[in-house]
């Protein structure tokens, strides 16, 4: 009889919840709120009150529950109307209508993997228009960047939250002020000591990025990378040829025999020296690889086929660690 009462009892107080028409968000402007990816409903009924943008988090969570939404609230972030019903805003949060999205840029993106995943993210209509917005070189002006073609490199991989009222132009340029938030003038003056301008150093950058993954082999390969440079040595770095091809819109994730005899000025198996641009977006630890290298007589590496890789000085070390690693039966 008890339990037929509190259930009663349970389902007066749920109605009145229910159809209180009092039921309003508090704040008296629009509000931007994140949903954490995996967070329960308790925690964001809690971080609704505490933030003063509902009354209590009783009342949120019983309308939740009693409509099956209390596991359906989708992560993002969601901009809350003064008055909006909880209702209403329960309803935002199930549906997805978020007003910004988290999305994260990796360390090693060209603007072609970026363009892609802005496109899937439908954040973007069509890669042409980030390729487009890339062009506006105007961005960099106050770096001191010379012969720069497009903003390949100086588009900072990092988590952003991008409005959907947001434009093309509009993401590009975040990327980019926060290139310059990082690369300190301090910094700049860093990645220029050793006789490169800033648009090498961050080409530099963009090959070690492309090359290791390895946090503490960064600045090895940055250290290979300036002996070859300082002896007049060819590159001859795998990704170039791979950014050859996505440039093309070619690249099906092999290299073949004729990359290697490609004309482009990104060759570095063809050309001495750098190719003309980055050809990825370095982050923060490459950077600091080019500013500050390992001193070492390195001049060759090969992958272990582990994520690492083995670092020699003579091209017989190269030749054995070649036949050790990548000709294994």
């Amino acid at each position: 009889m008890k339990k037929v009462v509190l259930w009663c009892v349970f389902g007066v107080v749920c109605a009145g919840i229910v159809g209180c028409a009092r039921d309003v968000t508090l704040n008296k402007e629009p509000v931007l709120f994140e949903v954490e990816k995996g967070e329960s409903l308790n925690r964001i009924a809690s971080r609704l009150a505490q933030n003063r943008i509902i009354r209590d988090s009783v009342r949120f969570k019983v309308r939740a529950k009693i409509r099956g939404y209390d596991k359906k609230l989708q992560a993002g972030t969601y901009q809350i109307m003064p008055g909006e019903s909880l209702d209403d805003l329960i309803q935002k949060m199930v549906s997805g209508r978020v007003y910004a999205r988290r999305v994260t840029i990796l360390e090693g993106w060209s603007i072609y993997d970026i363009a892609k995943y802005l496109v899937k993210e439908n954040l973007i209509t069509q890669e042409a228009d980030f390729y487009e917005a890339c062009r506006r070189v105007d961005l960099v002006a106050d770096l001191g960047v010379k012969g720069i073609k497009n903003l390949e490199g100086f588009l900072f991989p990092d988590t952003y939250s991008v409005s959907l009222d947001m434009t093309v132009y509009d993401i590009v340029k975040m990327m980019v002020n926060q290139f310059k938030h990082i690369v300190t003038p301090k910094m700049r003056e860093a990645l220029c000591s050793r006789g490169l301008s800033l648009l090498e150093a961050v080409t530099l950058a963009s090959i070690v990025e492309k090359e290791t993954s390895v946090e503490y082999e960064k600045p090895l390969v940055a250290g290979v990378l300036y002996n070859r440079l300082r002896i007049r040595m060819k590159l001859q770095t795998d990704p170039t040829l791979i950014y050859i091809r996505q440039m093309e819109g070619t690249w099906d994730g092999n290299i073949r025999k004729r990359d290697f005899t490609n004309e482009s000025p990104y060759n570095t198996y063809k050309y001495y020296g750098l190719p003309p641009g980055p050809i990825a977006n370095p982050g923060k630890s490459a950077l600091l690889a080019v500013a500050y290298p390992a001193q070492t007589d390195y001049l060759y590496f090969v992958s272990k086929n582990d994520g690492t890789h083995y670092f020699s000085s003579t091209l017989q070390e190269h030749a054995e660690a070649v036949r050790r690693y990548q000709m294994r039966k």
